[in-house]
């Protein structure tokens, strides 16, 4: 995968964390975007070993159109452009929680597990791209271990962490693994084309996906666990200077936006700037500036804004010039004048703040089943009419019905699916959950229709049979198949709704997804009814079709 670190449409209040990835040691690894071939990665997980040679290094060995190629801790360090030889392998666990919780990250439970969305969306942003574009992971996207809360760590206190001992040690691993899987196909490819002399391309390329600006919208979404309070970045990630291999703690929480009310007191005085002195005009490296209105950025008061107050440094200050040009230097009374306007806009912003908060706690994100028999709206946020559930159902024109799929498959892991549109769109996805983000009912039965059409004198293979395989259970539903009769070994993580479709899915632990209509009846056990209820009903906006079915689900509960 390949991170997406554009300012563009959507991304207000990610800048701050863009500059610190852009800046950081780890760009090239995120962002580089090589022609994957796929014959290459292939023969080379087929043919790789592991061994040692006489200085002790580790390194893979494999063959590639009968070329000897080989992989070490420090190829891939010089070809990812990390230069992290001196960098931090491992963190204490007592300062991954106390780090974490410095970042907003709270936790009663002592297990090395942690969960992408309790963060606030920068720090989420941060996490997210690390996770997709630096791990070794391959599901369970929504959360980390201990290695990947090291990184996010090091990176947050100005240390460097190995990453080039990470990723090795992981391809290493992989070798023997019995669930052996073509890892890091973007790193391996990187590295082979310092050999490219050696090799003749191959014409089947695998397109590696890429983040885009969905990303951003995703990442403000509020999630499980999330309190809903903005954790400001560290000072130090304000001011990216060249990761230091020692030491450099965070002690104290950082603010959270917005930012504390300035007074002059905490203003520093004008002065001359210099080439090692920052301008007071600037924010400065160690401490927060508050926020600047700009005229780019929509009012807090404007109808159909996001619900997330702006956060500092995303814009300029007024009257900032070129770093060391007296240009930006500012009188005392304009700079007095400027505290008091920010001081009245922080005000602005603080109202604003309380309102959204109360808001938030009126607006339901996750009902539970004692919610679907309250009947006072008083105390319910927002619903959504059934006029409006139905039309969100049936919202395609003619013009944009589904009319084809295509399954493209790198390995055994990477895939994704290509759904085509009858205006001439198309749109990738990795999984039928995925889909539903973006397909109403009619989509979701036009592709089912699909589906048993090109399957129907054959039985589907691959990635193509996952996808039969929930569809056929959505729409048809059979109590023998074992889905059903596995259920009791289910470990259920979330149960959530997509009102567009009129479908809810179960997510479990193990990474099964069951995906059922709101209408329809299906052969859930009282076990698994008893979780989804305890576990509550995540959705994006409170409708009558969310109660509906939560009483639906409660009636099948045996007396």
């Amino acid at each position: 995968m390949i991170a997406f670190l554009d300012k563009s449409t959507g991304s207000a209040g990610f800048h701050q964390i863009i500059d610190f990835l852009t800046q950081s040691h780890i760009c090239y690894a995120l962002t580089k975007k090589p022609e994957v071939c796929v014959s290459f990665i292939k023969q080379f997980w087929r043919s790789a070993e592991a061994s040692t040679d006489d200085n002790g290094e580790g390194k893979i060995n494999a063959t590639i159109d009968g070329h000897s190629l080989s992989i070490t801790e420090g190829s891939l360090r010089r070809h990812l452009k990390l230069a992290d030889q001196d960098g931090v392998t491992s963190i204490p666990t007592t300062e991954i929680f106390e780090q974490l919780a410095l970042m907003g990250y709270h936790t009663d439970s002592d297990k090395l597990t942690f969960q992408k969305g309790a963060f606030s969306p920068q720090w989420r942003f941060r996490i997210h791209n690390i996770l997709h574009c630096l791990s070794p992971k391959k599901t369970a996207w929504e959360q980390f271990g201990s290695n990947i809360a090291a990184t996010i760590i090091c990176l947050a206190t100005n240390r460097k962490f190995n990453f080039s001992k990470m990723i090795f040690e992981h391809m290493v691993s992989n070798i023997s693994s019995p669930h052996k899987f073509l890892m890091y196909p973007r790193f391996i490819q990187i590295c082979l084309d310092m050999q490219r002399h050696q090799l003749q391309q191959h014409t089947r390329i695998y397109p590696v996906p890429s983040l885009s600006m969905k990303v951003f919208s995703n990442m403000k979404r509020s999630t499980k666990g999330f309190s809903g309070q903005e954790v400001a970045l560290f000072p130090n990630m304000l001011d990216v200077t060249e990761p230091s291999t020692s030491p450099s703690r965070i002690t104290s929480s950082p603010s959270p936006t917005p930012s504390p009310e300035p007074t002059p007191a905490h203003t520093p005085t004008p002065t001359q700037p210099s080439p090692t002195q920052p301008s007071p005009t600037q924010p400065s490296p160690t401490q927060p500036s508050p926020t600047q209105p700009s005229p780019t950025q929509p009012s807090p008061t404007q109808p159909g804004t996001e619900h997330h107050l702006p956060t500092p440094h995303d814009s300029p200050l007024h009257a900032v010039h070129s770093h060391g040009s007296d240009e930006g230097s500012l009188k005392l009374q304009e700079l007095m004048n400027l505290v008091t306007t920010l001081s009245d806009r922080i005000g602005v912003l603080e109202a604003v703040h309380i309102k959204i908060g109360k808001a938030r706690k009126q607006a339901r994100v996750v009902l539970s089943d004692d919610e679907a028999f309250e009947d006072d709206s008083s105390k319910q946020g927002r619903k959504l009419s059934d006029e409006e559930v139905s039309s969100r159902k049936c919202k395609s024109p003619a013009s944009r019905a589904i009319v084809d799929w295509k399954t493209y498959v790198l390995t055994e892991t990477f895939m994704y699916y290509q759904v085509f549109r009858g205006d001439g769109s198309s749109k990738n996805y990795k999984i039928l959950s995925e889909m539903l983000e973006d397909f109403d009912r009619l989509d979701v039965e036009e592709l089912y229709r699909l589906v048993k059409n090109r399957y129907s004198a054959s039985r589907p293979e691959g990635f193509d049979l996952m996808l039969w395989g929930d569809l056929h259970t959505l729409f048809e539903p059979d109590e023998d198949d074992e889905i059903w009769k596995d259920q009791h070994e289910y470990n259920l993580l979330s149960w959530r709704l997509y009102d567009f479709s009129g479908i809810h899915i179960l997510l479990m632990e193990n990474g099964l997804a069951i995906h059922m209509l709101t209408e329809k009846k299906y052969p859930l056990s009282q076990e698994m009814i008893s979780k989804m209820l305890k576990k509550k009903l995540e959705v994006d906006h409170e409708s009558s079709q969310a109660i509906e079915l939560l009483r639906f689900i409660r009636s099948q509960m045996q007396k």
